[in-house]
């Protein structure tokens, strides 16, 4: 069994079929949208997908339990078109941003698809966004705020008053439950949370 180290491993095992399946309908509608790279084919009216490779996971979003990400993919693709009576044919490579949803409770649950559009490097939203590992990028320029956003909610008399954050507290505030136990031991558990209930 291949190990599963990230969230991107585990929607790589679990989805794939799903994930195809949506790219191929997407690939085969829309031919005019590929970015063609072709010397053969200049305007495709015709295309399938081959393959595809998940290039990685930029988690947008996570209100409650749910979480939002995209899944860049780089899929290799057939494309054809038809010039002066003849086909022609090429393969290309073309990246897809795949819009998702699910529900992290007990594992990923409700996994849907929302949209496939072609891969623009350049819509990109930084803030609150988790890495693959499901942990919170947080810019530099970010930290005061986010730090302020947290205390005023699990602990307001630290913003009035210097004082050490007294983590047991804020662990029950938070609703949950500091246990001690052995990490893994190749390191791909860091830590858990679990919801006190």
């Amino acid at each position: 069994m291949a190990s599963v180290s990230s969230f991107r491993d585990v929607i790589a095992n679990m989805y794939y079929n799903e994930i195809f399946d949506e790219l191929s309908e997407y690939i085969e509608d829309n031919p005019d949208k590929l970015e063609s790279n072709s010397y053969h084919v200049q305007s495709p009216d015709e295309a399938a997908l081959s393959d595809f490779d998940i290039i990685m996971i930029d988690i947008t979003d996570s209100p409650g339990n749910s979480i939002l990400f995209d899944v860049i993919v780089s899929a290799e693709v057939e494309i054809a078109e038809t010039v002066r009576r003849n086909r022609e044919t090429d393969g290309i490579e073309q990246w897809f941003r795949i819009s998702c949803r699910a529900d992290l409770d007990d594992g990923i649950q409700n996994f849907q698809i929302k949209s496939v559009s072609i891969y623009n490097k350049y819509r990109e939203n930084k803030l609150g966004r988790l890495s693959e590992y499901l942990v919170p990028i947080i810019e530099k320029e970010q930290f005061d705020d986010v730090a302020t956003e947290f205390l005023s909610e699990f602990c307001p008399e630290a913003l009035s008053t210097p004082m050490p954050i007294p983590v047991d507290e804020v662990v029950k505030r938070m609703g949950l439950k500091v246990e001690e136990i052995q990490l893994t031991k190749h390191f791909t558990i860091f830590g858990l949370g679990q919801e006190e209930r």
